[in-house]
């Protein structure tokens, strides 16, 4: 990870000299990180290492400081403070871990606290007992000035962290830990329990028994009054967002049915088609709805532009005077087929920066295969849905 990060000439290790400034002295004592922008990760200390409250650990003659900066500011360090640099022998991976330290990934997701607030705002440190040795976002890598730097949603932090502490950090829903995972599942009794319910759910709503919205709550208060489900988990995984943006957008399809904008539109896009066969004209209308739909998608969430693309896709219908509903499922499917761009769905920007993809790598990959969907949507989706 340390390598991926570049993060070579930024971690290494310094030893305290006789007659060292340091020596007796605590890194808050002696303003390490204000005065040399150095910052120290971890102290060892013969056979023993510390890698928790090290802002007022005394320091001693022959430590060996694990520490963060840049070569410039070591040698202002040494020249300074009068420590050996060991630059030779930069801490890898494998030592930061017989160090009782661990260098870890953990991903930002759409729902975090974090996102929008600095390191120093939140007091990561403290509160994680991590630390950031670098963000990575949208391919490249930030290494300066990370404590000001606002996190946004799918930034990979590459951390440092005791390795006790790293189960706690796993059980924070603030981050995503994606490396070093070790987990060991502990069943709940009624663990079976989403094996019977989830397929009697999909199975019962398919052939028409009850309504899914219904099955689904059922299964959901089943789950949760067998304790297999905690009501604070049901809680927590409802992405409040995604419902909110929906309710402000409700409004924006209903302008569109009553002023007439949907009507406007649908006629404006099915003028072309005008000297098509009768037969042919709405097979060609499903496959321009789903190529401009998916194209839309790739810029704006698929939330959005299904709010958006419905009241067309329905007035395009009565306009030709066929069944609406292969027209809205096309959009349903193409609001949902978003592989060209990273940001086009949550999903792609989450393995967007630990993946380290580039925005060309999307388009090289997705474009295919939107086209491929494309051909596969106008063709299919009126044999199921015929007009």
């Amino acid at each position: 990870l340390t390598t991926k990060y570049q993060m070579s000439e930024y971690l290494t290790e310094v030893k305290i000299l006789p007659g060292s400034k340091l020596a007796g002295q605590t890194p808050r004592d002696a303003d390490l990180n204000r005065r040399f922008e150095v910052t120290v990760l971890a102290v060892l200390r013969g056979d023993e290492t510390f890698t928790e409250d090290l802002a007022i650990l005394p320091l001693a003659v022959a430590d060996l400081l694990i520490v963060r900066g840049s070569m410039e500011r070591f040698q202002r360090l040494r020249a300074d403070q009068g420590v050996a640099l060991l630059s030779d022998s930069s801490p890898s991976d494998d030592e930061l871990a017989e160090a009782e330290q661990v260098v870890v990934e953990a991903i930002v997701p759409p729902n975090s606290s974090l996102i929008g607030t600095t390191l120093k705002d939140v007091e990561f440190r403290r509160r994680y007992r991590a630390f950031v040795l670098a963000i990575r976002r949208h391919g490249s890598t930030l290494r300066t000035r990370l404590a000001h730097t606002p996190l946004a949603f799918s930034d990979t932090l590459l951390l440092i962290t005791p390795r006790k502490r790293l189960e706690e950090l796993r059980q924070r829903d603030e981050l995503v830990v994606t490396s070093e995972l070790d987990l060991q599942l502990r069943p709940h009794r009624f663990w079976w329990l989403i094996l019977v319910l989830l397929p009697a759910v999909v199975v019962g709503a398919g052939l028409g028994l009850f309504d899914i919205a219904a099955g689904s709550l059922v299964a959901c208060v089943a789950l949760m009054a067998t304790g297999a489900l905690e009501p604070r988990e049901a809680y927590r995984s409802i992405d409040w967002s995604v419902l909110f943006f929906i309710a402000a957008f409700i409004p924006l399809g209903d302008a569109m049915f009553n002023t007439g904008a949907a009507d406007y539109l649908a006629a404006l896009l099915l003028s072309p088609l005008g000297a098509l066969p009768p037969h042919l004209a709405p097979w060609v209308a499903i496959s321009a709805l789903y190529l401009f739909t998916s194209l839309f998608t790739e810029v704006v969430s698929n939330n959005a532009t299904a709010i958006v693309f419905t009241p067309l896709a329905i007035a395009m219908a009565h306009e030709l005077g066929v069944d609406p509903r292969p027209f809205v499922f096309t959009v349903c499917f193409a609001a949902s087929a978003s592989f060209m761009t990273p940001t086009g769905y949550q999903t792609n920007m989450m393995v967007y920066g630990p993946g380290g993809y580039r925005f060309g790598d999307f388009v090289r990959f997705g474009a295919p295969l939107n086209l491929i969907f494309w051909i596969l949507g106008s063709l299919l989706i009126p044999r199921f849905w015929p007009f």
